[in-house]
């Protein structure tokens, strides 16, 4: 019937019967709420797949530039060493044996930075062995009505449900 209805004309719809012509309005309105609820579902996939896709591109980019910013550090205080080494070898000066490579404001930024993300590694522990608890419990609090995500989440899970309810009829 729901193909009949959307393949039908207004004036071969009001040439049927009201009961015959009701049933194909309604079967027609229940088939294009199913394929409208597949094309949100679909968007939606492709929408999140899209984000998470660029997500995940930004955090390579990151990555090496990171590792970049990392490696040039390592060549400059590879570099500052052999500078100081050769100048005390020499009996030279070596804050000028120094600063022929890098600025002591380079030089002190570098060491901060290693600083703070030696202190970073050493505060990492292992996961507790309750992790998975705890992680479905922050998955129940996303779903939380009170927040955009929890309020989203639950009118996809409507839809889901209606689809599904429809796929039964």
């Amino acid at each position: 019937m729901a193909r009949e209805g959307v393949r039908l004309t207004s004036q071969a719809l009001q040439q049927m019967s009201a009961p015959r012509r009701l049933a194909t309005l309604v079967a027609t309105m229940r088939d294009l709420e199913a394929t409208t609820t597949d094309a949100a579902l679909a968007m939606f996939g492709s929408l999140v797949g899209r984000a998470n896709l660029r997500a995940r591109k930004r955090l390579d980019e990151t990555i090496l530039a990171s590792a970049d910013q990392g490696r040039e550090r390592l060549v400059r205080i590879a570099a500052v060493l052999e500078a100081m080494t050769k100048a005390l070898r020499n009996d030279k000066d070596v804050a000028e044996a120094v600063t022929s490579v890098a600025s002591i404001e380079l030089i002190e930024a570098d060491a901060q930075l290693i600083r703070r993300t030696t202190k970073l590694q050493a505060g990492w522990q292992p996961l507790p062995s309750n992790f998975h608890i705890r992680r479905s419990e922050r998955n129940s609090r996303i779903a939380d009505s009170n927040s955009g995500f929890g309020r989203a989440w639950q009118q996809l899970a409507k839809a889901v449900a209606r689809r599904c309810a429809a796929w039964s009829y």
